[in-house]
Parts: structure tokens; C-alpha cells; sequence
């Protein structure tokens, strides 16, 4: 969106990268399954390979670091994503899905395991 800024620009952007076979990224936050669904499922259907990331910020660092960049993102709506956010899962058609965290080190990115529920 930050690219294209608009959903049209965007839809038709993805629908010529669906229809030439074109593999792309989406580097947007899209917190919800509904959200999501708008990029995966068209890709499947294409029958492109489906990987989704889920970066983990803590509420305070992405607080900090927005307050560093003089307000990137409005407070409001840093809390209505983390509000919003459902961790993605493989059932929503990803084919990997891998989980980005931040430490001491520097970033660390491994696969994100999900467990079936217990009951």
C-alpha cells in the first residue's frame, strides 16, 4: 500500500503478478484472517507457494521505535493492530509459515509452530 496507496492500484497490481506468474510481496500488517485472505487465497488459486511471516514486536519497542521515527504510525492505530491480531496458521492456506523476533542478537526467524487444540 505504501507503494501503490491505493486498493486499487494495489488489486490490479496483484491481479498482473497472478496472471504472469509474477512472484511478489506483500510487506504490509494485515493482523486479521480476513485480511490476509485478500492476498493468500487469490495465490493459491494461482497456485503460487504461500509463506507468511509474523513479526513480533513487543507493544513498547514498536511504541518506542514509532515515537524515534517521529510518529510513522499514529498511536491509535499501533493498539488497534495489536488488538486486532490473530497469529497466522497454515489452515488459512500458507504453505510456511515462520515466526521473526527481535533479541539481544538481532532478529531470529524460525518456523512457527502450530498445535492442533486439545479439545
Amino acid at each position: 500500500m505504501d507503494l501503490l496507496r491505493t486498493r486499487a492500484r494495489e488489486a490490479a497490481f496483484l491481479r498482473a503478478c497472478l496472471d504472469t506468474k509474477q512472484p511478489f510481496v506483500v510487506d504490509n500488517t494485515n493482523p486479521t484472517v480476513a485480511e490476509r485472505a485478500r492476498y493468500v487465497a487469490p495465490a493459491r488459486a494461482a497456485g503460487f507457494k504461500v509463506v507468511g511471516y509474523l513479526v513480533d514486536v513487543p507493544f513498547a519497542v514498536a511504541q518506542a521505535r514509532n515515537a524515534a521515527r517521529e510518529r510513522v504510525v499514529p498511536m491509535v492505530g499501533l493498539g488497534d493492530v495489536a488488538r486486532r491480531l490473530v497469529t497466522p496458521t497454515p489452515e488459512e492456506g500458507f504453505d510456511e509459515v515462520w515466526h521473526a523476533t527481535a533479541g539481544p542478537a538481532g532478529w531470529r526467524i524460525e518456523p512457527l509452530l502450530t498445535t492442533p487444540p486439545l479439545f
